[in-house]
């Protein structure tokens, strides 16, 4: 089902919509908020909020829909505790037996659609759905050792933001969701676009 979606983005971009002669670039800020899935935490400390970035361009396909790609970093989670402290995951109590951070790192490739729609001439809102290729990062170190784990997957985002444009200039803020398989990250970004015409 994804790789169908995937080929269907894909087919979108063709000669002929490329022809329309239309991009933009765009590059945002963005404040990410980790479903690590860890509560009740006694002694440690959780910080599940991390600033982050992204590197998007898209093709207009038409005054209502952008085809939009590119790439986002989440920045990362991590929970670090000393001997005795403890946390709960996805109901499960743990308790760290010597002094650890276990943090939790994320970027993603995207490709997806954007439906927008006119307010006023220069005010827009604008949705946001498409296909998210995450790959993740677990890092373990206590004082004597450390190592780490990659995982990747292929899962949804979606959102929903308001821009407003000036001289070929739009500024974007916008709420998004993104899927990394049993989490989730939540994403407030300002984006700085520029249209080209060719």
């Amino acid at each position: 089902m994804k790789n169908t979606i995937i080929a269907s983005f894909l087919l979108l971009m063709s000669t002929t919509v490329f022809a329309q002669g239309k991009y933009y670039l765009s590059y945002e800020v963005s404040d990410n908020k980790w479903d690590t899935g860890v509560t009740v935490v006694s002694g440690a400390t959780l910080d599940e909020d991390d600033t982050g970035y992204a590197i998007l361009g898209g093709i207009h396909l038409s005054d209502n829909l952008d085809l939009e790609f590119g790439y986002k970093d989440f920045g990362e989670a991590y929970l670090a505790g000393a001997s005795g402290n403890t946390f709960r995951l996805d109901g499960t109590l743990y308790a760290f037996n010597t002094s650890a951070v276990i943090a939790y790192e994320g970027e993603a490739y995207l490709i997806g659609l954007k439906p927008k729609y006119k307010l006023t001439e220069n005010i827009s809102i604008f949705g946001k759905i498409g296909v998210n290729m995450w790959d993740t990062t677990y890092h373990l170190a206590t004082g004597t050792a450390s190592g780490s784990v990659d995982e990747d997957g292929t899962d949804f985002y979606y959102g929903a933001g308001v821009s407003a444009s000036f001289a070929g200039l739009d500024i974007g803020l916008s709420h998004s969701m993104y899927e990394f398989d049993s989490d989730d990250v939540e994403s407030t970004a300002l984006s700085l676009s520029y249209t080209l015409n060719f």
